[in-house]
């Protein structure tokens, strides 16, 4: 006979609740990027802003770079997931901010698969590489906020969790083909 079985019980209940809670908890500081998200001011520009601690690790190796966004896009669509169902009602959050983060990053992380393949050729010498992550940084933030056309019909017609990701790689997209266009104008 199990006298403590009860205890058990209590115990396993206790542990799931905690999960549960400590699930939600890093999912929320995943999905608003350790509180960028929690700007009262811009919080898409400032989750954007944190993605370029990640700049120097994206433009000097596109394995690395690629490899780390992958990871973010997971971690982040499942983040995400989670704190829409935890916050029913809200199709978009403005302090959900990981995907301004892989966004910002898929940009770089762009350019650095173009500048290894040898189609871009960047001098790091005369701060081109400082104009290079000011011009991305921007245009992402202009193609994220605008949104034309197909980011527009990403926005409006993928759902869910991916629906918030993929419309910021759509713009990431868009923004690393501006970005190299001006830095071969101005730069190059």
């Amino acid at each position: 006979m199990f006298v403590g079985s009860a205890g058990w019980g209590a115990a396993c209940t206790f542990l799931i609740c905690n999960l549960e809670f400590l699930l939600r908890a890093c999912c929320e500081i995943v999905a608003t990027w350790f509180g960028c998200g929690r700007s009262p001011i811009a919080p898409g520009t400032v989750g954007s802003a944190a993605a370029l601690l990640f700049f120097p690790l994206a433009i000097t190796s596109f394995a690395v770079g690629f490899v780390l966004f992958s990871a973010l896009m997971v971690l982040g669509t499942f983040a995400v997931a989670q704190y829409l169902k935890c916050h029913p009602g809200i199709s978009d959050p403005k302090e959900v901010v990981v995907d301004e983060v892989c966004g910002q990053l898929l940009v770089f992380v762009i350019i650095a698969a173009l500048m290894q393949s040898g189609s871009i050729c960047l001098r790091s010498t005369d701060g081109s590489l400082w104009f290079l992550s000011l011009t991305g940084f921007v245009t992402f933030r202009i193609f994220d906020i605008v949104k034309p056309w197909p980011i527009c019909f990403v926005d409006r017609n993928i759902k869910g969790a991916l629906g918030v990701m993929l419309d910021d790689a759509a713009a990431a997209m868009h923004a690393a083909v501006v970005t190299l266009a001006v830095m071969s104008v101005v730069v190059m």
